[in-house]
């Protein structure tokens, strides 16, 4: 299932929101608290040009909230496009150490990746009272686990799927990588088959155990490689493309 729509809040009437991670810029625009439109940049793209133009359809935007976990070069590129170019006050999203019902488990809230807690705002909110698995398959794979009553319990982080081939190419000789998504938890019946087949089993397998700990968990997938994922799991799960931008709300409410 895809949660692409996911409900979401704002008192703002337009709001950007932007979710900046290792390898792309994700954005979307909110009117009156609903989705109007949204994509992604790549990180070889030109944002101080792309960006204003996919804009500029918008009309006026009165906020941008950022959660940022790519460094204070992106940071300061962000916000001469967005604050210094548009105009635009901007509001960078902080972890800390309990909002909206839930409390981390990181003793210094400033350790943990934005964008993590913010999934765990948003997957709280969807879900009160249940055991979440919460996932990004993104550059590394994260998996938190935060029960029903909002506590987060930890989590793991491991490399994303591109990271396992890339470092199986790099380490290994003869080994010719192919960079090619599969949804195809099958044996392999050659070299570049078993190597994408292996990494997306181990993030599956990742996934699946820890999911069979809790009794009726809610598995939510995000990230550029959940789709791959999703396909190779056996437990139940949904997808949730957007939940970092879903948090965002939460964080300034």
């Amino acid at each position: 299932m895809n949660h692409e729509n996911s409900p979401v809040t704002a008192k703002e009437e337009n709001v950007l929101e932007l979710d900046a991670g290792n390898t792309r810029l994700k954005w979307r625009v909110l009117q009156s608290g609903q989705v109007r439109g949204g994509g992604f940049l790549l990180k070889s793209d030109s944002w101080r040009e792309r960006l204003p133009r996919l804009l500029d359809r918008f009309g006026m935007i009165d906020l941008a909230r950022v959660s940022l976990v790519s460094g204070t070069r992106t940071e300061t590129v962000l916000r001469s496009i967005i604050s210094d170019g548009l105009g635009i006050p901007m509001l960078f999203a902080r972890p800390c150490r309990s909002r909206h019902g839930v409390s981390i488990a990181y003793e210094d809230a400033s350790r943990l990746g934005v964008d993590r807690w913010l999934a765990m705002l948003a997957a709280h909110h969807y879900y009160p009272g249940r055991v979440k698995v919460i996932v990004d398959c993104g550059t590394a794979l994260t998996l938190d686990i935060v029960d029903g009553q909002g506590r987060h319990l930890g989590g793991f982080i491991v490399p994303g799927l591109s990271m396992m081939r890339q470092s199986l190419q790099m380490n290994t000789a003869d080994l010719t990588l192919v960079d090619e998504a599969t949804k195809n938890g099958n044996l392999g019946k050659n070299t570049q088959e078993c190597i994408g087949r292996g990494v997306l089993v181990m993030a599956a397998a990742l996934i699946d155990k820890q999911a069979r700990r809790y009794d009726d968990p809610v598995v939510l997938l995000a990230g550029g490689d959940a789709e791959q994922i999703e396909a190779c799991i056996d437990v139940n799960c949904a997808l949730y493309k957007d939940i970092v931008m879903d948090g965002l709300a939460l964080a300034f409410d």
